[in-house]
């Protein structure tokens, strides 16, 4: 009996930092904000998603973030603080692609998806 096999795309995180110097306002202030350099760092870019995955983000410095999961299926995302713990799930596994907007400080998260 032959079965037929369905290859998950591997889903994409992508992440979006935003860091403020707490500068005077300014007319430049008013521009819309692109990605900070070097401020935070994804373990893995892609993840299966098929299945239960993790990768580890390393910020450097303190700041907002868009965390958001690019899928063709839907996956949902987890934030987890190595001291706060974990937070709610965003997003539904096979229904929508979840995204968390959060501010975070220096430090080590676990961001786990849910496939």
């Amino acid at each position: 009996m032959m079965g037929i096999v369905r290859r998950l795309p591997p889903l994409a995180l992508a992440l979006w930092a935003v860091a403020h110097a707490g500068n005077a306002a300014s007319a430049a202030d008013n521009a819309t904000p692109g990605p900070a350099a070097d401020t935070a760092h994804l373990s893995r870019s892609s993840i299966s998603a098929s299945a239960d995955a993790q990768a580890m983000l390393a910020v450097d410095a303190p700041g907002r973030f868009s965390i958001r999961a690019a899928s063709r299926t839907g996956v949902a995302l987890q934030l987890v603080d190595m001291i706060a713990g974990p937070g709610e799930l965003a997003g539904e596994a096979g229904v929508r692609d979840g995204r968390v907007d959060v501010l975070l400080d220096k430090g080590i998260y676990k961001i786990r998806t849910v496939g």
